[in-house]
């Protein structure tokens, strides 16, 4: 096991990412840092882990040992405590000391830059913070040889570096063994979100507005392709994730990925995943190219990509929405000028490029909640392009963001507004669109109040909104102006698996919590309202804090 350092400092938050470890989150008083307090066994529990360890593989057949559920079931009947299933799940088919950080969801990147430093972790809230977490070389190298045993790959002095391992997570691993090319082993691991961001969980967050992403509704309606620029960590791919779910539910959709990052709750979508040679050579390597070509063959209505990163992936996005595709995706740059000229140096032609129509801003900031640094990802600007002459691109600005006020401001003007009118075939009619974004405003403001988080839930409630919109707002209305106040502080629940967030305050819940750990919202029995249920029970009595 690595050395866990005793870091002293003021704790600005604390909570157990598996219901066994604690972490809390140390103000050092020139930064912060994440100490983790690993499951701690008692000599007894100790003493059964070896004896288990010993014997498991002459108790249970291989099938069993490979499977996470029945492994479990299995240590269960054996009337192992929690801890020692845990730990003895962690060691066979987890992850070892690193287990309590692959289950953390406020981690977004798990770091080792060499053996005998601290670990690093990228947090939802906090940013960049080293751990109290010491592996030493050997350590390090199993770990390495973990990862990619994990997701189905090989290190070795030959074949020193592995890219892109995909875990059976989800996530994505880099890896170094050994000396061969860097100091000593090393890895960084790119951890996906368990649950997809809805647009309902973005607008929580403050990313952007209701207005602006009803503006980007439509304009998907209209199949303009869209593209978020920004840096890395600034939420680019969650906001495409977040406005692919508002594609009409009975569209075809292709998603072509490097890992499995986005999902939709849509019944036609294409899920296309890219594939690393594992040949000395590239023999069976199948690029994001690849994929963009077989989706287009497929006769797709939108295409969506997690990230473009390549002239061939550029192009290609380029020549799907030059087709009639409707088009999300992300890029590296910090402004649309830079967007335009990355596009002329891919040698996209600029008859192709000026197909771009949507782009799509986000930034990072530094803000202050409850006393606390914390990060905050925001929609810098909305742009529509008019025109591209040599590259140069002529556009306006539609929606921009005030750091001071930390408000999205709209600014779209009436020209705006007739060209989408017409891509939406209301010929001129800007009055009826207007009133189209005002009803989608509307109904993204209500669930977003309302909570609805979960992909299923919110995507149920679109469906409804697309049939019958003003009916779906007028019980959204009647269900707010019916509920109490203040809001309660407690909700009953008997089954806490199927609660990720608070109903309160959006925070997401560790697992087996029974309060927020952001808000302190109490939890005590069972909570079964379906969203359905929800929308069509408009004379009923439904407090807030039943919607999560």
């Amino acid at each position: 096991m690595p050395e866990y350092l005793n870091l002293a400092g003021r704790t600005i938050e604390e909570y157990s990412p598996d219901g066994l470890s604690k972490v809390r989150i140390l103000d050092l008083g020139f930064e912060y840092a994440y100490c983790l307090e690993p499951a701690k066994l008692e000599p007894e529990e100790q003493a059964k882990l070896d004896e288990v360890m010993e014997r498991l593989a002459y108790r249970i057949k291989p099938k069993g040992l490979l499977n996470p559920e029945e492994l479990e079931k299995t240590l269960k009947s054996w009337g192992l405590s929690d801890k020692v299933v845990y730990v003895v799940k962690a060691e066979v088919v987890g992850y070892s000391w690193l287990e309590p950080l692959m289950h953390d969801e406020k981690l977004e990147d798990i770091q080792c830059f060499k053996a005998n430093t601290c670990i690093k972790v990228t947090h939802r809230d906090y940013g960049l913070m080293r751990t109290n977490i010491v592996p030493n070389e050997d350590e390090v190298d199993r770990m390495v040889k973990l990862l990619a045993y994990r997701g189905g790959s090989a290190v070795s002095v030959y074949r020193a570096k592995e890219d892109s391992v995909i875990l059976p997570t989800g996530d994505r691993a880099a890896l170094t063994f050994r000396s061969e090319i860097s100091p000593t082993s090393s890895f960084t691991i790119r951890k996906f979100p368990r649950h997809p961001w809805t647009p309902a969980r973005i607008l929580s967050t403050g990313m952007l507005t209701h207005e602006a992403m009803a503006f980007l509704w439509l304009c998907i309606d209209a199949k303009l392709p869209i593209v978020i620029f920004g840096p890395m960590g600034s939420g680019k791919t969650s906001l495409a994730n977040a406005l692919a779910m508002l594609i009409r539910p009975g569209a075809s959709i292709a998603i072509c990925q490097d890992a499995p990052e986005m999902r939709v709750p849509h019944e036609n979508v294409l899920d296309l995943y890219e594939r690393k040679s594992r040949t000395a050579g590239s023999g069976g390597e199948v690029t994001l190219e690849d994929l963009l070509a077989h989706a287009l063959r497929r006769s797709v209505d939108y295409v969506t990509i997690n990230e473009v990163r390549s002239r061939r992936e550029v192009y290609a996005f380029a020549q799907a929405v030059a087709l009639g595709h409707g088009g999300i995706t992300s890029i590296h740059a910090e402004s649309v000028e830079a967007v335009f000229a990355r596009l002329k140096g891919y040698n996209v032609e600029e008859p192709l490029a000026e197909n771009i129509k949507i782009l799509v801003g986000t930034g990072l900031f530094i803000g202050e909640r409850n006393g606390k640094r914390v990060r905050l990802r925001r929609v810098k600007g909305i742009y529509f392009v008019e025109k591209l002459e040599s590259y140069k691109p002529r556009y306006n600005v539609v929606f921009k963001y005030d750091p001071a006020e930390d408000s999205l401001e709209a600014r779209y003007s009436d020209a705006v507004l007739s060209y989408l009118a017409e891509k939406l075939y209301l010929e001129s009619e800007v009055d009826l669109l207007k009133h189209e974004l005002r009803l989608r405003a509307e109904f993204l403001e209500l669930a977003s109040r309302a909570k609805l988080y979960e992909a299923e839930r919110l995507f149920t409630a679109l469906k409804e909104f697309r049939r019958n919109p003003e009916e779906v707002l007028k019980q959204l209305r009647a269900f707010f102006a019916k509920k109490p106040t203040p809001v309660s502080r407690a909700v009953i629940v008997a089954d806490m698996s199927d609660i990720k967030y608070c109903p309160h305050c959006g925070a997401q819940l560790p697992p087996k919590v029974m309060n927020c750990p952001r808000c302190g919202f109490r939890f005590y029995s069972s909570l079964e309202e379906e969203l359905r249920r929800i929308l069509s029970s408009e004379g009923s009595e439904v407090s807030e804090s039943e919607v999560h």
